[in-house]
């Protein structure tokens, strides 16, 4: 029986600026650039804005999703990434959202089935 190929990503980042956090544009457009560095094909997205704040966002993938949900009054954000493709590279999550996000703290897990 053929096996499933899953690689399922978690990053948590805290201490991000919270224009990022609270900007449905600037997110969307961060988060677009994160799937690319990736190697991940965007087939559609959903982001939604809550009240008084916070924002869910969701990229459909060619090769499953990325969500992104935030909490600004804790400068927080945190990514889910699934891939059922070798060909996206989710060991470069961690020094791309170092790169990108900036934050003061990030942890980055890896998540096994």
């Amino acid at each position: 029986m053929k096996e499933i190929y899953l690689d399922h990503r978690v990053g948590q980042a805290w201490g991000v600026d919270k224009k990022l956090l609270t900007d449905a544009d600037n997110l969307l457009q961060t988060t677009i650039q994160i799937a690319k560095q990736l190697k991940l094909t965007i087939v559609n997205s959903y982001i939604h804005k809550f009240k008084p704040h916070g924002l869910s966002l969701v990229l459909i993938i060619a090769q499953s999703h990325l969500a992104v949900h935030t909490w600004p009054e804790f400068s927080y954000i945190h990514i889910d990434v699934v891939s059922c493709s070798k060909q996206a590279d989710l060991t470069q999550l961690q020094k791309i959202l170092k790169l990108i996000l900036q934050p003061n703290k990030l942890k980055v897990s890896r998540i096994r089935y």
